[in-house]
């Protein structure tokens, strides 16, 4: 493997042919590298990688952690990585990331790369990035079998900044998508293809005031996870439009913790062979949210259309269709559930009672066709 050559050029575009260790400037790689550890080493701001095309095998050794195709654990801004196509050389370690930025980073670009992780077992990130504010990851390709993309306004102490204005949009990925600790960010366009155990398309924490659009989810899993998982209270405010799931798997297709936000004209299809399934299409745990001229399809045997124990949630236009026998409901108001609002959904439940209400005497909710 080549070694790492240090490169102290300033503010000039430079051709680099190893690895290498940057500081500030712009970097053309003109061939294929590689290297037993970490190829290129990221020691300021204000840096522009194009590998233009090329290679870039890292980790060759196979170590735990000790490997990555670019890596900083600075507080960095003005950081482009674009044109490269990263390879993790020796799938015997675990944690291994195609791109690691372990500071608090603003104004990153992450675009029109290739990366392919560990494919056996969890760990490889294809993107890891601790954000401030303003990264844009856009029209990558990663396969990975654990989280194909992380960004978090979280730093290594847990302090919490509010990153905001990032964007993800335009990616192919074979894991999933996740995010932390951000607000006003954009998640659009993106196919995930979530088919490994253990795994979600989208898993989301702590997120405000996003939008989620236009994204493709499919889902094969036996673990007991959904395709998404909204898993805080203080995900609030974000609108999800016009996404499309299709969840194979003993768990939730859209399972929301959140508040006060609006799920719209969305599709989701789910599907389970057989046995209880640990959720429902859509399974809400969160209050205040609004749900709207979406399509929940059920064919699954204990696979409501809608499940919620939680209350002040107004369902309104949506097309709910259950097949399956057991619990499949198409809605199903389990203990505590008060003050939800139904209004002209079109709900058919083949098998089953249309509205289950288990909620309780004590708790009223609202129906009108």
């Amino acid at each position: 493997a080549a070694s790492v050559s240090e490169v102290f050029l300033l503010g000039i575009e430079t051709n680099i042919a190893n690895c290498s260790t940057l500081n500030a400037g712009s970097y053309t790689l003109t061939n294929d590298v590689n290297n037993n550890a970490t190829c290129f080493q990221i020691n300021s701001s204000n840096i522009n990688l194009n590998c233009a095309g090329y290679s870039v095998r890292y980790g060759l050794n196979g170590q735990d952690n000790a490997g990555y195709g670019v890596n900083s654990s600075l507080n960095l801004s003005n950081i482009s990585i674009q044109n490269c196509k990263f390879y993790e050389g020796n799938f015997s370690g675990y944690f291994k990331h195609a791109i690691y930025l372990n500071g608090m980073n603003s104004n990153v670009t992450v675009r029109d790369n290739i990366m392919v992780i560990n494919q056996t077992t969890q760990g490889g990130y294809g993107i890891y990035l601790r954000s401030l504010s303003n990264t844009q990851i856009i029209n990558n390709t990663i396969n990975s079998s654990g989280v194909s993309i992380f960004v978090t306004g979280r730093d290594t102490l847990n302090n919490v900044y509010n990153s905001s204005n990032n964007t993800i949009i335009n990616n192919t990925v074979r894991a999933s998508i996740s995010t932390s600790y951000i607000s006003a960010s954009q998640i659009n366009n993106n196919l995930i293809i979530a088919n490994v155990t253990g795994v979600t398309c989208l898993n989301l924490d702590n997120v405000s005031r996003s939008n989620f659009t236009n994204n493709i989810c499919y889902t094969n899993v036996s673990s007991p996870n959904s395709a998404i998982y909204i898993n805080d209270i203080d995900s609030r405010n974000d609108y999800f439009l016009n996404n499309t799931i299709y969840h194979s798997g003993n768990g939730p297709g859209v399972y929301t913790f959140g508040t006060a936000n609006n799920f719209v004209n969305n599709t989701i299809i789910m599907y389970v062979a057989g046995g209880f399934n640990n959720g429902a299409v859509l399974d809400v745990g969160g209050g205040y949210n609004n749900f709207s001229n979406n399509y929940l399809n059920s064919t699954g045997l204990d696979v409501p259309g809608v499940k919620t124990s939680t209350s002040n949630n107004s369902y309104l236009n949506n097309l709910i269709y259950t097949s399956g026998s057991g619990t499949a409901y198409a809605f199903y108001f389990s203990s505590g559930a008060s003050s939800n609002f139904l209004l002209n959904n079109n709900i058919t439940a083949n098998n089953n009672f249309e509205i289950y209400d288990d909620s309780g005497l004590n708790y009223n909710n609202t129906l009108i066709y």
